[in-house]
């Protein structure tokens, strides 16, 4: 045992050496306090819970880099493992930038009917209530507000909660709230909505981000980025919709219909594993 591990340490530092890229710690964020405990001989540190990184600089963005998208486990990025502070990194230039990926009014509208379509076609109804986790600049939750739904929208930078309240709705729909820290609500929707929000989330909170979907209906609507782009700081989990698939299954949503990817913010409807029997009703009913 001994004599293969001497062997793999020394494959791994070969390999290292072949790309030039030996591994390094990650950095630290800043120190806020420290002090030796009188008499204990030990050392205490305070460190800062967040870090700031300035994507948006001079009215330009800047968050593109050389660090590939898997950049917040890569070492050799300064900001891997890394914490930013949200409302530095989703100001008013980020609402603002005209190649985010934000809807319009338009793609919006479409991507409702949508939903409410493709909700029809398996429940026989519509669906009358939502919860979108995560709004960007707002325009999915206008539609929802014009079309009289029950909609709550939980979003965590202030420049999204003001925009969401700018456009008519109400206070008490709004839940400002970090979703790596989102508590659970105390009642439940016919369809919960995360699109376009999860590879913005450190891949660590990912079973949080399932799980805030989960706690609030036994059905998600649900898409995020792949790595099929330019590396940003915005994006720091991007992964095939396969893992997503993954981890909604083993956290009890093991069923799922493909969407069509309209408008890049439909890719699953995940069902909880107790909505099999009713799916499976439903499904006889319309072969007889």
């Amino acid at each position: 045992m001994q004599a293969r591990t001497k062997w793999l340490r020394w494959k791994d530092s070969l390999r290292r050496r072949i790309s030039g890229r030996e591994d390094k710690p990650p950095a630290r964020h800043s120190t806020i306090w420290s002090a030796e405990l009188p008499g204990a001989g030990l050392q205490i540190t305070e460190i800062a819970a967040e870090v700031q990184i300035p994507v948006f600089r001079d009215g330009q963005d800047r968050g593109y880099h050389e660090f590939s998208n898997y950049w917040w486990v890569n070492t050799h990025c300064p900001y891997a493992f890394q914490y930013p502070n949200i409302d530095s990194m989703y100001a008013g230039s980020y609402y603002q930038a005209p190649d985010v990926g934000h809807p319009d009014d338009a793609i919006a509208s479409d991507l409702y009917g949508y939903m409410q379509d493709v909700y029809k076609r398996v429940f026989g109804r519509e669906f009358a209530s939502i919860l979108e986790l995560g709004t960007g600049s707002g325009h999915i939750t206008q539609q929802f507000l014009r079309h009289g739904l029950d909609v709550v929208a939980v979003e965590g930078t202030l420049e999204g909660v003001e925009r969401l309240t700018q456009m008519g709705l109400p206070k008490e729909r709004v839940v400002h709230a970090n979703l790596k820290f989102l508590e659970k609500l105390e009642r439940s929707f016919d369809i919960a909505m995360c699109t376009e929000v999860a590879e913005h989330i450190e891949p660590w909170f990912a079973s949080k981000v399932v799980q805030n979907c989960i706690w609030h209906s036994d059905v998600v609507w649900f898409s995020a980025a792949d790595r099929n782009r330019l590396p940003h700081y915005h994006h720091m989990n991007e992964i095939d919709i396969v893992a997503w698939d993954n981890l909604f299954a083993h956290m009890g949503f093991p069923l799922a219909i493909p969407l069509d990817g309209r408008h890049g913010r439909a890719s699953r409807l995940y069902f909880s594993k107790r909505s099999k029997t009713a799916l499976e009703s439903r499904a006889k009913a319309q072969t007889t």
